[in-house]
Formats: structure tokens, C-alpha cells, sequence
């Protein structure tokens, strides 16, 4: 494989003992203070324009001190077992939370707003860039607790829910198991279970659910512990369920996660069919859950770099001349980092850093075919970013829920590109559309069951108290076996799997939200095939350049998408449907 592109970041800053990196501290503690002079405890009697000021001055801020705290974020990742660099980077997040925290009282203190004030702040022309601020603000005010009590939730959380979860994080990541003679992570042990060896995986999965029985009963009481938590905090700010707050966050409604899962769980025979088939394709007569990620293919095409960068900027191009021009930029310009190197950080993601600067990619580049779609993937939230970035900082993000929707599409784009490359290869053909679906049904049908197990564990913790392992064990396995049916067989050991979901223990309720972007934009793709295609393009593209400027609802509703109805999930589930119909039909050889 020829070279692959890395990252110098000096286009950020020069190194770490960059003069900038300081100013930037010192100009956010000076603003900081300056604002807390100004206006702290004095809201109340400020014009539109004052307010106005003071958002500028807030927003100015969080963005200064947002670009140390990237720029080590980034430059750890590269070598992610430096203690150096993971000093530094938890250095620039303590100086950033820091200042962060001396400005917790903006929002609050607008939060203490009459809902009369706040409605007339939301529908001031003077304060439009920032109107959706205000409206969380005023959606979230019911919820809010005064500024003592918030900074008493914050302090005892850094010995409580943090301190905990930062115990999980230790000893997941520390977990060293014996396989195979060596000791090996709990990641790399995870990577035989796309083995083409059916013992391979058979040994693996019984490793790690060894490895996990072991200390179950610890994670139980960290995981009991922080449900506990959370229902003390739920309570304080009156939630009126356990997903409440993550409802909140991620501005959707609880009837539009309702309609999402029972959409999903209503087509699971999807899931359940299309194992069925690949059992007989692997010649079994049942899946188990180690059987999942099997490969069907003997071997598998390696591509360059060079080779993926030509699919995926041709993939975007036959959708958007614009959407190409952007994901170009990044080649040319050195913003991907691609190599995977000893030290380096797993996965791949892209960082935003600031509306102001440029994202960056990072990828583990292989060769395989999920590498190119996990480029294009990336380069997607990279064109998000770029398109929202006139949105400034306080409205570039958006919520978890449309957070997939930009990075989804693009992969959408490579996916179908590479389909109609391969029509005259049946064989290829379906090993790649069978890698997508068994993707799809991680993102969907997987994390809707995980859903469920959330649910069930913290229904089970708030009537009970405390859930043991062996409880957790039971509701893990009943959510699992739902989903499964009679088209895999759940191992004993695999009961256990629950305890090295991450977001269970630090992100309640997060996991919905991929199922909800995946469906969301599978609908989004659909339609795309079936109105005019420079109207969609030009909506799509506003829509994405809208950043997190109004709430998800708002944002969809002129592509035409309601995500309170069940039709959008059942079209994005009928897209699925129309894949696994094509792939369990046994291709013949031209």
C-alpha cells in the first residue's frame, strides 16, 4: 500500500508550547471576567442589544477555548498511548472547563426569565442569530435549577457519576484477557469474530465472555450506581422518565422515539430473515451470536487510497458538484489522516474544532471496502461542518438525532456507487451489500434492543433498588432473544455482553439516536431517488447548512419528513427490506 496522508496540525497551532495556545486562555479569562462584571446577576433589565453583546462576547469564548482543547484532543489521538500527550490534553480541558464554568450563569440566568420575556427574546429580530439558543433555553427552563444547585450537581458528580464512569472507562480499556497464548485486548479479540473460522469465533466469543463474567458483578453495582444517580438528578429537575433528558437534549419527543422503535421492532422478521439465509450460506442450520460477523465472501478486494479517494469524490460529484469540491479540499489540503500506526487511536471520527478553522478526518485506512465507506462517511460530517459553519459556534452543532445524517447520506452516495460498479460481479456484489445490511441492522435493529435493555434495567433499578448481574444478565439475554427469534442462538455467555457497552454507563439512553439517524436518512436517500434531483439537492444542501440553527423537526420539514410519523421509519425500513430481497437472492454467474 503506497503512503497514506497524515495530519501536521500546524495549521492549528505550531506545537504545544505555542504562544497562541496561552493568549487563547488568557483572552477567554479576560472576556470571561469582563462578562461576569458586566452582566452577572443583571440580566433582567437588558435590552435586546445588551443581550446581544453578551452572546457575542459568550460566544467568542467557547470558541477560543475550544481550539487548544482540539488541537490536544487531536494530536493525542495520533499517539493515543503517550502519556504526554494525554496529559496535555487533559490539561487544555481542565483550563477549559475552567473558564466554561465561570459562564454557567448566562443560561441560567436567562432561564430565570419570565416565559413571556424569553418568547419575546425568541422572536427579536436583533437576537435571530441566536434564536435557537433561546429556544432551548426556554424549552429546557422547567427542568433548570438555580446556579447553587447546579454547581452542587456538577461538584459531587466529579466523585459520583464521573468518578464512576472514569472507573469503567479504566478498567475496560486496561482489560488484558488471555487468547490464543498471548494477552490481548478486549478490541482485538473482537476482530476474530470475522473470522472465516467458525472455531476462531467460537474461541473468541468464549474468551471475552469469560473475561466479562469476571468482573460483572463490580459493573453491576457501577452500572446500578449510576441509574441511581441519574433518577436523584431526574427528579430534582422533575423528568417525567428515565429518557426524558436525553429526549430534551437531543430535541426530539418521546412519541417520536416510541414510533421509531416500535417501527423497528415491528420489521425485525427483516433481521431475522436475512440470518436465516446466511446460515444456509454458511452452511448451518442455525447462527449463534459469535456466527454473526462471518464473512461470506473468500476474499475480499483491497483497494488504495488513491483508488478510494477517486470512488468516493466520484460518488459525490454524481450527486453534488459542491459536496465534491468540499470532500477535495481535504485531500488536497492534508486534512485526512489515514495511516494506521503503532499508538494510534482505534475507529475514526471527524472533529469540527471550530466554525472558524477547518474539520479534520481521521480514519484507520486498510484497504478493505468498509474502509472506503467509512471515508466517505467521515467526509460527510466534514461537509456538514463546512456547509453550517456561517451558523456560528453556539448553533454549528447539531443534536445526536441529525448528528448521522450528513456522514450516513455521503456513505449512502459510495455505497450505491460501488453497487452499480460491481452489477456485471454477482459474487462481489452481494458480499458487499450483505456487509451493508449486517451494518444497517447494528445501527437499527441492534441499538433498538439495546433500547429496550435500557429501559428494562432502569425500570427494574428505580422499582428494586439494585439490579444484581445475574438480573442484568436476564435482562440483556430477554432483549437480545426478542430481536434474535428463532434466527440465532444465544450462548450463555453471551448473557454478559451488556457490560462493555460504554454508553449504557456514561450516555444513557444515547444509543437510540443512531437508529433514528440511520432510518431517518435511508428515508432521505429514498426520496432523493424519487423527486426532482436538483430540488432535493438544493434543499438537502440548505438543510445541512441550517447546522442545529432550529430543532430537528423544523430542520426536516422541508425535505418533507415528519419524525413523529411512522412513514418516515417504515420508508427508511423498506429500503432495508429492498436490500435483503436483493441479497438473499442467489446471484448467477454472467
Amino acid at each position: 500500500m503506497s503512503s497514506l496522508p497524515r495530519w501536521t496540525l500546524t495549521d492549528l497551532y505550531a506545537s504545544p508550547d505555542d504562544p497562541s495556545i496561552a493568549a487563547a486562555f488568557t483572552e477567554g479569562r479576560r472576556l470571561t471576567d469582563a462578562l461576569c462584571l458586566r452582566y452577572k446577576g443583571a440580566l433582567k433589565p437588558c435590552s435586546n442589544e445588551e443581550l446581544l453583546s453578551l452572546f457575542q462576547s459568550y460566544e467568542e469564548v467557547l470558541q477560543l477555548v475550544a481550539k487548544p482543547v482540539a488541537y490536544a484532543s487531536l494530536r493525542h489521538a495520533q499517539q493515543a498511548d503517550d502519556a504526554e500527550r494525554e496529559g496535555f490534553s487533559q490539561v487544555m480541558r481542565e483550563r477549559a472547563i475552567a473558564i466554561e464554568q465561570d459562564l454557567v450563569w448566562v443560561e441560567l440566568e436567562l432561564a430565570l426569565l419570565s416565559p413571556e420575556r424569553l418568547a419575546e427574546l425568541v422572536a427579536s429580530p436583533v437576537l435571530a442569530p441566536y434564536k435557537h439558543v433561546l429556544e432551548r433555553i426556554l424549552t429546557g427552563k422547567p427542568h433548570q435549577l438555580s446556579e447553587q444547585e447546579e454547581r452542587l450537581i456538577t461538584d459531587f458528580q466529579q466523585t459520583g457519576s464521573q468518578a464512576f464512569v472514569q472507573l469503567f472507562v479504566q478498567e475496560k480499556s486496561g482489560q488484558r484477557l488471555s487468547y490464543k497464548g498471548e494477552e490481548r485486548t478486549i478490541t482485538e479479540i473482537l476482530l476474530d469474530l470475522s473470522s472465516h473460522d467458525r472455531a476462531t469465533r467460537a474461541e473468541a466469543a468464549d474468551t471475552i465472555s469469560q473475561g466479562f463474567e469476571t468482573d460483572a458483578a463490580r459493573q453491576a453495582f457501577i452500572y446500578t450506581t449510576l441509574i441511581k444517580e441519574k433518577m436523584m438528578v431526574d427528579r430534582y429537575r422533575k423528568y417525567s422518565s428515565p429518557e426524558a433528558a436525553r429526549h430534551l437534549s437531543n430535541e426530539t419527543t418521546e412519541a417520536a422515539v416510541q414510533s421509531l422503535i416500535e417501527a423497528v421492532e415491528q420489521r425485525k422478521s427483516l433481521f431475522q430473515t436475512y440470518y436465516h439465509w446466511k446460515a444456509k450460506k454458511l452452511g448451518l442450520d442455525q447462527l449463534k451470536d459469535f456466527d454473526r460477523y462471518a464473512p461470506i465472501d473468500a476474499v475480499e478486494r483491497s483497494y488504495s487510497f488513491e483508488e478510494a479517494r477517486e470512488i468516493v469524490l466520484a460518488s459525490f460529484r454524481a450527486f453534488s458538484p459542491l459536496f465534491a469540491d468540499h470532500a477535495q479540499a481535504f485531500f488536497d489540503n492534508g486534512w485526512i489522516d489515514a495511516e494506521p500506526t503503532k499508538g494510534k487511536r482505534g475507529g475514526a471520527f471527524c472533529a469540527y474544532v471550530t466554525p472558524d478553522h477547518h474539520p479534520y478526518v481521521f480514519i484507520n485506512f486498510q484497504g478493505r471496502i468498509g474502509d472506503v465507506l467509512t471515508l466517505a462517511h467521515e467526509l460527510g460530517h466534514a461537509i456538514h461542518a463546512t456547509l453550517a459553519k456561517e451558523r456560528g459556534y453556539m448553533q454549528f452543532f447539531t443534536p445526536l438525532t441529525l448528528a448521522e445524517t450528513a456522514s450516513v447520506f455521503a456513505e449512502m452516495l459510495t455505497f450505491e456507487h460501488l453497487r452499480t460498479s460491481l452489477k456485471d460481479r454477482p459474487q462481489d456484489l452481494q458480499a458487499l451489500c450483505a456487509k451493508k445490511i449486517e451494518s444497517v441492522f447494528a445501527t437499527v435493529f441492534r441499538q433498538a434492543s439495546m433500547h429496550r435493555f435500557e429501559q428494562l434495567a432502569h425500570a427494574h433499578v428505580r422499582e428494586h433498588g439494585f439490579a444484581s448481574a445475574q438480573t442484568l444478565h436476564g435482562l440483556w439475554r430477554t432483549s437480545q432473544e426478542t430481536l434474535f427469534g428463532d434466527s440465532i442462538e444465544v450462548t450463555p455467555g453471551y448473557a454478559t455482553w451488556w457490560n462493555y457497552i460504554s454508553h449504557f454507563f456514561s450516555s444513557p439512553f444515547y444509543v437510540y439516536a443512531y437508529a433514528y439517524g440511520e432510518l431517518l436518512t435511508f428515508c432521505l436517500y429514498k426520496r432523493s431517488t424519487q423527486t426532482d434531483k436538483h430540488t432535493f439537492v438544493d434543499r438537502y444542501t440548505a438543510f445541512l447548512s441550517n447546522g442545529g440553527s432550529a430543532n430537528p423537526a423544523e430542520l426536516l420539514a422541508p425535505l418533507g419528513i415528519n419524525p413523529e410519523s411512522t412513514n418516515t421509519w417504515n420508508e427508511g425500513l423498506d429500503w432495508i427490506e429492498e436490500l435483503v430481497r436483493d441479497v438473499i437472492q442467489e446471484p448467477t454467474t454472467p
